[in-house]
Protein backbone atom coordinates (compact mmCIF):
# COMPACT_ATOMS: atom_id res chain seq x y z
CA UNK A 1 0.00 0.00 0.00
CA UNK A 2 1.63 3.32 -1.04
CA UNK A 3 0.09 5.00 2.03
CA UNK A 4 2.08 2.63 4.23
CA UNK A 5 5.16 3.32 2.10
CA UNK A 6 4.74 7.02 2.78
CA UNK A 7 4.72 6.44 6.53
CA UNK A 8 7.94 4.49 6.28
CA UNK A 9 9.93 6.36 3.68
CA UNK A 10 8.66 9.95 3.99
CA UNK A 11 10.97 10.77 6.86
CA UNK A 12 11.69 14.24 5.51
CA UNK A 13 9.49 17.02 4.22
CA UNK A 14 8.90 16.82 0.46
CA UNK A 15 11.06 13.69 0.29
CA UNK A 16 10.47 11.21 -2.51
CA UNK A 17 10.67 7.57 -1.38
CA UNK A 18 13.26 5.38 -3.08
CA UNK A 19 10.66 2.89 -4.24
CA UNK A 20 10.80 1.77 -7.88
CA UNK A 21 8.01 3.38 -9.93
CA UNK A 22 6.44 4.97 -6.84
CA UNK A 23 4.80 7.70 -8.94
CA UNK A 24 3.13 5.06 -11.11
CA UNK A 25 1.86 3.24 -8.00
CA UNK A 26 0.35 6.48 -6.70
CA UNK A 27 -1.51 7.05 -9.97
CA UNK A 28 -2.81 3.49 -10.02
CA UNK A 29 -4.13 3.83 -6.47
CA UNK A 30 -5.94 7.12 -7.11
CA UNK A 31 -9.66 6.30 -7.38
CA UNK A 32 -11.38 9.58 -8.14
CA UNK A 33 -12.01 13.25 -7.39
CA UNK A 34 -14.80 15.38 -5.98
CA UNK A 35 -16.70 18.00 -8.00
CA UNK A 36 -18.67 20.68 -6.14
CA UNK A 37 -19.46 23.50 -8.54
CA UNK A 38 -20.72 26.51 -6.60
CA UNK A 39 -18.65 29.01 -8.59
CA UNK A 40 -17.62 26.84 -11.51
CA UNK A 41 -17.33 23.16 -12.24
CA UNK A 42 -13.81 22.24 -11.19
CA UNK A 43 -12.93 18.58 -10.45
CA UNK A 44 -11.34 17.68 -7.17
CA UNK A 45 -12.22 20.80 -5.16
CA UNK A 46 -14.71 22.03 -2.58
CA UNK A 47 -16.02 25.60 -2.40
CA UNK A 48 -16.20 27.44 0.92
CA UNK A 49 -19.62 28.51 2.27
CA UNK A 50 -18.96 32.20 1.65
CA UNK A 51 -18.73 31.58 -2.11
CA UNK A 52 -15.22 33.08 -2.16
CA UNK A 53 -14.07 30.42 -4.59
CA UNK A 54 -11.25 29.27 -2.32
CA UNK A 55 -10.91 25.70 -3.46
CA UNK A 56 -9.84 22.90 -1.13
CA UNK A 57 -9.03 19.32 -2.33
CA UNK A 58 -11.33 16.47 -1.28
CA UNK A 59 -9.89 13.01 -1.81
CA UNK A 60 -12.45 10.91 0.10
CA UNK A 61 -15.67 9.68 -1.54
CA UNK A 62 -17.72 9.74 1.70
CA UNK A 63 -16.70 13.30 2.52
CA UNK A 64 -17.52 14.33 -1.03
CA UNK A 65 -21.05 12.91 -0.63
CA UNK A 66 -21.46 14.70 2.73
CA UNK A 67 -20.98 18.09 1.07
CA UNK A 68 -23.38 17.19 -1.76
CA UNK A 69 -20.58 16.71 -4.23
CA UNK A 70 -20.34 14.39 -7.19
CA UNK A 71 -17.62 11.75 -6.99
CA UNK A 72 -15.84 11.29 -10.31
CA UNK A 73 -14.05 8.01 -10.90
CA UNK A 74 -10.55 8.40 -12.37
CA UNK A 75 -9.57 5.94 -15.07
CA UNK A 76 -5.77 6.02 -15.17
CA UNK A 77 -4.40 4.38 -18.30
CA UNK A 78 -0.87 3.09 -17.84
CA UNK A 79 1.62 4.15 -20.51
CA UNK A 80 5.07 2.71 -21.10
CA UNK A 81 6.54 6.24 -21.10
CA UNK A 82 5.50 6.61 -17.43
CA UNK A 83 8.27 4.17 -16.51
CA UNK A 84 10.93 6.25 -18.27
CA UNK A 85 9.64 9.44 -16.65
CA UNK A 86 9.73 8.03 -13.13
CA UNK A 87 11.82 10.26 -10.83
CA UNK A 88 14.10 7.40 -9.70
CA UNK A 89 15.05 6.34 -13.25
CA UNK A 90 18.13 7.36 -15.28
CA UNK A 91 18.91 6.22 -18.80
CA UNK A 92 21.05 7.05 -21.82
CA UNK A 93 19.86 5.90 -25.24
CA UNK A 94 22.17 6.51 -28.17
CA UNK A 95 21.79 5.52 -31.82
CA UNK A 96 24.60 5.63 -34.35
CA UNK A 97 24.41 5.43 -38.15
CA UNK A 98 27.25 5.29 -40.65
CA UNK A 99 26.22 6.51 -44.08
CA UNK A 100 29.01 6.97 -46.63
CA UNK A 101 31.46 9.34 -44.88
CA UNK A 102 28.92 10.46 -42.27
CA UNK A 103 28.68 9.23 -38.72
CA UNK A 104 25.28 10.33 -37.41
CA UNK A 105 24.33 10.02 -33.76
CA UNK A 106 21.14 10.92 -31.97
CA UNK A 107 19.79 10.07 -28.58
CA UNK A 108 18.33 11.13 -25.28
CA UNK A 109 19.68 11.24 -21.74
CA UNK A 110 17.57 11.66 -18.64
CA UNK A 111 18.26 11.60 -14.90
CA UNK A 112 15.33 11.74 -12.48
CA UNK A 113 15.35 13.96 -9.39
CA UNK A 114 15.35 10.91 -7.07
CA UNK A 115 18.03 8.88 -8.86
CA UNK A 116 21.05 7.99 -6.72
CA UNK A 117 24.25 6.18 -7.55
CA UNK A 118 27.38 5.44 -5.55
CA UNK A 119 29.45 5.57 -8.73
CA UNK A 120 28.94 9.32 -9.21
CA UNK A 121 27.37 11.12 -6.23
CA UNK A 122 27.77 14.49 -8.03
CA UNK A 123 25.69 13.46 -11.04
CA UNK A 124 23.37 16.25 -12.13
CA UNK A 125 19.77 15.24 -11.52
CA UNK A 126 16.36 16.31 -12.70
CA UNK A 127 17.54 16.89 -16.28
CA UNK A 128 16.92 15.71 -19.83
CA UNK A 129 19.07 16.12 -22.94
CA UNK A 130 18.06 15.41 -26.52
CA UNK A 131 20.75 15.63 -29.15
CA UNK A 132 21.72 14.90 -32.74
CA UNK A 133 25.22 15.10 -34.22
CA UNK A 134 27.00 14.37 -37.47
CA UNK A 135 30.68 13.98 -38.35
CA UNK A 136 31.66 14.12 -42.01
CA UNK A 137 35.04 13.23 -43.56
CA UNK A 138 35.96 14.67 -46.95
CA UNK A 139 39.02 15.44 -49.10
CA UNK A 140 40.55 12.02 -48.47
CA UNK A 141 40.12 12.36 -44.70
CA UNK A 142 41.97 15.67 -44.63
CA UNK A 143 38.94 17.71 -43.63
CA UNK A 144 36.47 16.93 -40.87
CA UNK A 145 33.10 18.66 -40.50
CA UNK A 146 31.14 18.15 -37.31
CA UNK A 147 28.01 19.63 -35.84
CA UNK A 148 25.86 18.94 -32.81
CA UNK A 149 22.48 20.27 -31.74
CA UNK A 150 21.15 19.58 -28.27
CA UNK A 151 18.23 20.64 -26.09
CA UNK A 152 18.95 20.46 -22.36
CA UNK A 153 16.14 20.84 -19.84
CA UNK A 154 16.74 21.15 -16.11
CA UNK A 155 13.79 20.89 -13.73
CA UNK A 156 11.80 18.23 -15.59
CA UNK A 157 10.05 17.21 -12.36
CA UNK A 158 8.31 20.62 -12.28
CA UNK A 159 9.32 20.96 -8.63
CA UNK A 160 11.39 23.99 -9.61
CA UNK A 161 11.49 26.52 -12.41
CA UNK A 162 12.42 24.98 -15.74
CA UNK A 163 15.87 25.87 -17.09
CA UNK A 164 16.05 25.19 -20.83
CA UNK A 165 19.11 25.56 -23.08
CA UNK A 166 19.51 25.10 -26.83
CA UNK A 167 23.07 24.45 -28.01
CA UNK A 168 24.37 24.37 -31.57
CA UNK A 169 28.05 23.62 -32.26
CA UNK A 170 29.94 23.50 -35.55
CA UNK A 171 33.57 22.44 -35.95
CA UNK A 172 35.77 22.41 -39.07
CA UNK A 173 39.23 20.82 -39.05
CA UNK A 174 41.59 20.81 -42.03
CA UNK A 175 44.92 18.97 -42.24
CA UNK A 176 46.31 19.55 -45.77
CA UNK A 177 49.68 17.81 -45.31
CA UNK A 178 52.62 17.45 -42.93
CA UNK A 179 54.49 20.36 -44.50
CA UNK A 180 51.51 22.77 -44.38
CA UNK A 181 49.67 24.38 -41.46
CA UNK A 182 46.60 22.73 -39.98
CA UNK A 183 43.46 24.73 -39.24
CA UNK A 184 40.63 24.38 -36.80
CA UNK A 185 37.53 26.59 -36.69
CA UNK A 186 34.62 26.22 -34.28
CA UNK A 187 31.38 28.16 -33.93
CA UNK A 188 28.77 27.84 -31.22
CA UNK A 189 25.40 29.38 -30.42
CA UNK A 190 23.81 28.83 -27.02
CA UNK A 191 20.47 30.15 -25.78
CA UNK A 192 19.19 29.79 -22.23
CA UNK A 193 15.81 30.54 -20.71
CA UNK A 194 15.14 29.97 -17.02
CA UNK A 195 13.61 31.44 -13.89
CA UNK A 196 10.19 32.87 -13.20
CA UNK A 197 8.45 36.10 -12.24
CA UNK A 198 5.84 36.47 -9.51
CA UNK A 199 3.75 39.49 -8.55
CA UNK A 200 3.92 38.58 -4.89
CA UNK A 201 1.02 38.24 -2.46
CA UNK A 202 -1.12 40.62 -0.44
CA UNK A 203 -1.04 40.78 3.35
CA UNK A 204 -4.06 43.12 3.43
CA UNK A 205 -7.71 42.91 2.42
CA UNK A 206 -10.47 45.49 2.17
CA UNK A 207 -13.34 45.29 4.64
CA UNK A 208 -16.24 46.80 2.66
CA UNK A 209 -18.56 46.78 5.70
CA UNK A 210 -16.33 48.99 7.83
CA UNK A 211 -14.46 50.65 4.94
CA UNK A 212 -11.09 49.80 6.46
CA UNK A 213 -8.02 47.93 5.24
CA UNK A 214 -7.47 44.83 7.35
CA UNK A 215 -3.78 44.39 7.99
CA UNK A 216 -2.75 48.03 7.47
CA UNK A 217 -5.03 50.77 8.77
CA UNK A 218 -2.84 53.46 7.18
CA UNK A 219 -4.29 52.57 3.75
CA UNK A 220 -7.61 54.35 3.22
CA UNK A 221 -8.80 53.14 -0.20
CA UNK A 222 -9.78 49.75 -1.58
CA UNK A 223 -7.54 49.82 -4.63
CA UNK A 224 -4.30 50.37 -2.70
CA UNK A 225 -5.35 47.86 -0.06
CA UNK A 226 -5.98 45.04 -2.53
CA UNK A 227 -2.83 45.86 -4.53
CA UNK A 228 -0.54 46.04 -1.50
CA UNK A 229 1.72 43.24 -2.72
CA UNK A 230 4.88 41.94 -1.10
CA UNK A 231 7.31 39.10 -1.78
CA UNK A 232 7.54 39.81 -5.51
CA UNK A 233 10.64 38.47 -7.23
CA UNK A 234 11.98 38.02 -10.73
CA UNK A 235 14.58 35.31 -11.37
CA UNK A 236 14.18 35.16 -15.14
CA UNK A 237 17.31 34.68 -17.24
CA UNK A 238 17.20 34.79 -21.03
CA UNK A 239 20.58 34.92 -22.74
CA UNK A 240 22.17 34.17 -26.09
CA UNK A 241 25.86 33.30 -26.32
CA UNK A 242 27.98 33.18 -29.47
CA UNK A 243 31.47 31.64 -29.38
CA UNK A 244 34.11 31.75 -32.12
CA UNK A 245 37.43 29.96 -32.03
CA UNK A 246 40.28 29.76 -34.55
CA UNK A 247 43.55 27.87 -34.19
CA UNK A 248 46.44 27.37 -36.61
CA UNK A 249 49.30 24.96 -35.99
CA UNK A 250 52.42 24.59 -38.11
CA UNK A 251 55.71 22.72 -37.77
CA UNK A 252 58.60 24.06 -39.86
CA UNK A 253 62.40 24.19 -40.08
CA UNK A 254 64.30 27.46 -40.12
CA UNK A 255 67.79 27.09 -38.65
CA UNK A 256 66.12 24.93 -35.99
CA UNK A 257 62.92 22.92 -35.71
CA UNK A 258 59.92 25.00 -34.65
CA UNK A 259 56.32 24.34 -33.77
CA UNK A 260 54.10 27.45 -33.87
CA UNK A 261 50.51 27.73 -32.67
CA UNK A 262 48.16 30.67 -33.11
CA UNK A 263 44.79 30.78 -31.33
CA UNK A 264 42.00 33.33 -31.21
CA UNK A 265 38.84 33.06 -29.12
CA UNK A 266 35.88 35.41 -28.86
CA UNK A 267 32.71 35.02 -26.81
CA UNK A 268 29.74 37.34 -26.46
CA UNK A 269 26.75 36.78 -24.18
CA UNK A 270 23.68 38.95 -24.77
CA UNK A 271 21.05 39.67 -22.13
CA UNK A 272 17.72 39.44 -23.97
CA UNK A 273 15.89 40.85 -20.93
CA UNK A 274 18.16 43.88 -20.47
CA UNK A 275 15.64 46.41 -21.74
CA UNK A 276 12.80 44.81 -19.75
CA UNK A 277 14.60 44.28 -16.43
CA UNK A 278 17.37 46.88 -16.62
CA UNK A 279 15.11 49.93 -16.81
CA UNK A 280 12.44 51.38 -14.55
CA UNK A 281 9.87 54.08 -15.19
CA UNK A 282 10.25 57.32 -13.24
CA UNK A 283 8.10 60.35 -14.04
CA UNK A 284 7.12 58.93 -17.44
CA UNK A 285 10.76 58.33 -18.33
CA UNK A 286 12.83 55.15 -18.54
CA UNK A 287 15.98 55.26 -16.43
CA UNK A 288 18.64 52.65 -15.71
CA UNK A 289 17.96 50.32 -12.78
CA UNK A 290 21.37 50.09 -11.13
CA UNK A 291 20.15 47.36 -8.76
CA UNK A 292 19.83 44.94 -11.68
CA UNK A 293 23.01 43.04 -12.55
CA UNK A 294 22.90 41.85 -16.13
CA UNK A 295 24.44 38.44 -16.96
CA UNK A 296 25.82 39.87 -20.22
CA UNK A 297 29.54 39.40 -20.77
CA UNK A 298 32.19 39.52 -23.43
CA UNK A 299 35.63 37.89 -23.53
CA UNK A 300 38.47 37.67 -26.00
CA UNK A 301 41.83 35.92 -26.08
CA UNK A 302 44.69 35.91 -28.57
CA UNK A 303 47.64 33.58 -28.09
CA UNK A 304 50.93 32.84 -29.85
CA UNK A 305 53.16 29.97 -28.84
CA UNK A 306 56.48 28.95 -30.42
CA UNK A 307 58.40 25.88 -29.31
CA UNK A 308 61.95 25.53 -30.63
CA UNK A 309 64.14 22.43 -30.52
CA UNK A 310 67.81 23.49 -30.70
CA UNK A 311 69.22 20.00 -30.25
CA UNK A 312 68.35 16.67 -28.72
CA UNK A 313 68.96 18.19 -25.29
CA UNK A 314 68.00 21.88 -25.57
CA UNK A 315 64.46 23.17 -26.00
CA UNK A 316 63.02 26.66 -25.71
CA UNK A 317 59.49 28.01 -25.53
CA UNK A 318 58.02 31.46 -26.12
CA UNK A 319 54.43 32.39 -25.35
CA UNK A 320 52.42 35.60 -25.66
CA UNK A 321 48.75 36.08 -24.86
CA UNK A 322 46.40 39.02 -24.78
CA UNK A 323 43.00 38.66 -23.19
CA UNK A 324 40.14 40.93 -22.17
CA UNK A 325 36.72 40.55 -20.63
CA UNK A 326 33.87 42.65 -19.27
CA UNK A 327 30.83 41.72 -17.24
CA UNK A 328 27.43 43.31 -16.47
CA UNK A 329 26.12 46.56 -17.93
CA UNK A 330 28.28 49.69 -17.79
CA UNK A 331 25.83 51.55 -15.53
CA UNK A 332 25.91 48.83 -12.86
CA UNK A 333 28.17 49.27 -9.81
CA UNK A 334 29.19 45.63 -10.35
CA UNK A 335 30.51 46.28 -13.85
CA UNK A 336 34.02 44.90 -14.37
CA UNK A 337 36.44 45.28 -17.23
CA UNK A 338 39.90 43.74 -17.42
CA UNK A 339 42.74 43.42 -19.93
CA UNK A 340 45.67 41.06 -19.35
CA UNK A 341 48.92 40.74 -21.31
CA UNK A 342 51.22 37.81 -20.59
CA UNK A 343 54.75 37.23 -21.87
CA UNK A 344 56.59 33.99 -21.05
CA UNK A 345 60.00 32.59 -21.94
CA UNK A 346 61.34 29.23 -20.78
CA UNK A 347 63.96 26.57 -21.55
CA UNK A 348 64.69 22.95 -20.68
CA UNK A 349 67.86 20.83 -20.88
CA UNK A 350 68.11 17.04 -20.84
CA UNK A 351 71.27 15.95 -19.00
CA UNK A 352 71.66 12.22 -18.41
CA UNK A 353 69.79 9.16 -17.19
CA UNK A 354 69.95 10.35 -13.55
CA UNK A 355 69.17 14.03 -14.02
CA UNK A 356 66.51 13.72 -16.69
CA UNK A 357 65.73 17.41 -17.15
CA UNK A 358 66.36 20.84 -15.70
CA UNK A 359 64.70 24.04 -16.76
CA UNK A 360 63.45 27.47 -15.87
CA UNK A 361 61.48 30.44 -17.11
CA UNK A 362 60.52 34.07 -16.64
CA UNK A 363 56.95 35.38 -16.75
CA UNK A 364 55.64 38.93 -17.00
CA UNK A 365 51.96 39.83 -16.63
CA UNK A 366 50.40 43.25 -17.03
CA UNK A 367 46.81 43.88 -16.03
CA UNK A 368 44.70 46.99 -16.56
CA UNK A 369 41.06 47.89 -16.06
CA UNK A 370 39.18 47.16 -12.85
CA UNK A 371 42.47 45.97 -11.37
CA UNK A 372 45.82 47.44 -12.50
CA UNK A 373 48.95 45.48 -11.65
CA UNK A 374 52.32 44.20 -12.85
CA UNK A 375 53.54 40.73 -11.99
CA UNK A 376 57.00 39.18 -12.38
CA UNK A 377 57.85 35.56 -11.66
CA UNK A 378 60.87 33.27 -11.92
CA UNK A 379 60.50 29.52 -11.94
CA UNK A 380 63.00 26.65 -11.94
CA UNK A 381 62.55 22.92 -11.91
CA UNK A 382 64.46 19.67 -12.14
CA UNK A 383 63.51 16.04 -12.64
CA UNK A 384 65.62 13.18 -11.23
CA UNK A 385 65.48 9.43 -11.71
CA UNK A 386 66.94 8.14 -8.42
CA UNK A 387 66.24 4.45 -8.97
CA UNK A 388 64.19 2.41 -11.38
CA UNK A 389 60.64 3.79 -11.25
CA UNK A 390 61.58 6.18 -8.41
CA UNK A 391 61.32 9.84 -9.47
CA UNK A 392 62.14 13.09 -7.68
CA UNK A 393 60.79 16.43 -8.91
CA UNK A 394 61.88 19.77 -7.45
CA UNK A 395 60.17 23.05 -8.34
CA UNK A 396 60.69 26.62 -7.18
CA UNK A 397 58.63 29.69 -8.03
CA UNK A 398 59.18 33.28 -6.88
CA UNK A 399 56.55 35.91 -7.68
CA UNK A 400 56.30 39.68 -7.24
CA UNK A 401 52.96 41.40 -7.80
CA UNK A 402 52.64 45.17 -7.68
CA UNK A 403 49.04 46.37 -7.55
CA UNK A 404 48.11 49.97 -8.14
CA UNK A 405 46.71 51.67 -5.02
CA UNK A 406 47.39 48.55 -2.94
CA UNK A 407 50.16 46.69 -1.16
CA UNK A 408 52.75 44.68 -3.08
CA UNK A 409 52.83 40.90 -2.84
CA UNK A 410 55.94 38.73 -2.62
CA UNK A 411 55.29 35.01 -2.83
CA UNK A 412 57.59 32.03 -3.14
CA UNK A 413 56.83 28.35 -3.49
CA UNK A 414 59.21 25.42 -3.07
CA UNK A 415 57.83 22.00 -3.87
CA UNK A 416 59.42 18.54 -3.71
CA UNK A 417 57.59 15.51 -5.08
CA UNK A 418 58.84 11.94 -4.63
CA UNK A 419 56.94 9.28 -6.59
CA UNK A 420 57.28 5.59 -7.31
CA UNK A 421 55.77 3.93 -10.36
CA UNK A 422 54.67 0.34 -9.76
Amino acid sequence: DPEDFSDIFHYNFDAVPAIPFYSVIQKLQATGSCNVGTCEDTPGVYVEDDDSCDWTPIEDENLCTAVNGIWLENSYSFKFSDLFNSPEIAYDMDFSLKVLNNQIKFGIKQVGQSFNTLGNPYLQKDMREKYISDRLRILENRMFLAFKYSIITNGISELSAVDKSNKFDVNISYYPSISLPSFNVSLANYTRNSGEETEGYSLTSWDSGNNVCDGDDTINNESDCNNNLTGAFDTRVNTETNNYNLSVNHTFDYMYKHNATFTYYYSSKKDLLLFERGFIEEEDELVQDTSYVSPRSRSRNLGINVKTTFSEKWEGNFNYSNSAFDYAQVESPYYEQQQINTLTGSFSYKMNHKIEKIGGGIDYVNGSGSSSYNQFSIRMYSEFLLLNNLNLNIRYNYRIKKIKFSDDYYNSLFKVNLSYRF
